[in-house]
């Protein structure tokens, strides 16, 4: 992790095939029929790592809590609520990872909703228009743009790494495990 200029580039670079492979699957759900799948799989993985982030983070840099959205975007398309059993473990020092992960998703829910708006595709989209998890990713955007120590930069890359792997286990279709 070292010979980074920044801390976001470490992290990226870190996860870039899993991240990348995580997209693939998930941007097309979202684009079809498949949007309860979607947001099924946002809150599945969500749900663990906001409780998570409630108990690790810096009093003040706590990212915005998701799950309420997706809860009202899937009731609004008949779709139950799904009991969250999973559980996600990270170490307390990797939170810029485990923040970067989730704040940096805002963005890509943002090209979602344009694709779904040219798409003629409307509704359920409190989650994926919520102003709120990209005013925090500007915020925290200075403090990743730091150069970071090599400890910090591989337990945020650790901690990335386990916010991805939780997505991949509840977007895999049949058991294909994404995170390979």
């Amino acid at each position: 992790m070292t010979g980074f200029a920044t801390l976001r580039d470490s992290l990226r670079a870190a996860s870039d095939r899993s991240h990348a492979a995580l997209d693939a699957a998930m941007g097309p759900l979202a684009l079809g029929e498949d949007l309860p799948r979607f947001l099924r799989v946002q809150y599945l993985a969500r749900r663990p790592i906001e409780a998570w982030l409630a108990r690790a983070a810096p009093e003040g840099w706590e990212p915005p809590v998701q799950t309420p959205l997706i809860a009202r975007d899937l009731g609004s398309l008949g779709v139950e609520i799904p009991d969250v059993r999973a559980r996600f473990a990270a170490p307390r020092e990797g939170f810029l990872g485990v923040a970067w992960a989730i704040a940096g998703s805002s963005l890509g829910n943002r090209a979602i909703a344009v694709r779904r708006r040219k798409a003629g595709l409307a509704g359920a989209e409190h989650f994926l228009c919520d102003d709120a998890m990209p005013a925090y990713w500007q915020r925290l955007l200075p403090r990743l743009e730091q150069c970071g120590d090599p400890g910090e930069a591989r337990a945020g890359s650790d901690a990335a790494a386990a916010v991805f792997a939780l997505f991949a286990h509840h977007a895999a279709p049949d058991g294909l495990d994404l995170a390979a």
